[in-house]
């Protein structure tokens, strides 16, 4: 299956606003069209069926990213969405575990997002949507 990135809704949850928009950049210059972004956990637990995959921080004072994944699959229709954690500090004991436990589809680190590895994200979001189908 080829991911058809034009096609794809994603939307970033993130309370760091210069990440969060050069996410966004970095995701549209890599031909994904239709990206949003919020700092508000909220919205993202009210919008989720908006979107197919949701790229959701972990620390997001006063908020727990595991903890809005949690809340969305908790939902009719949570199962449909794909979501994956972030983090800087990927490598911080328990976070992989707390995502893997909230129902999350994947966790990756921020630095894995930067502009010198286009690919990278491109196939943890294609390997999610297929194991979601």
């Amino acid at each position: 299956m080829d991911l058809d990135k034009s096609s794809l809704r994603l939307l970033i949850v993130d309370n760091q606003d210069s990440y969060r928009m050069s996410l966004v950049r970095t995701l549209k210059r890599n031909r994904y069209s239709n990206v949003d972004d919020t700092y508000d956990c909220r919205l993202a637990e009210s919008s989720f069926r908006n979107y197919d995959v949701l790229l959701v921080d972990t620390d997001m004072d006063p908020d727990y990213g595991p903890d809005v994944c949690r809340n969305i699959r908790g939902q009719e229709g949570g199962d449909s969405v794909v979501i994956i954690g972030m983090s800087l500090m990927f490598l911080t004991p328990g976070r992989a575990e707390d995502w893997k436990n909230a129902g999350s589809d994947d966790y990756i680190s921020k630095r894995d997002l930067s502009p010198s590895k286009r690919g990278y994200l491109d196939g943890v979001i294609q390997k999610a949507l297929e194991n979601r189908r």
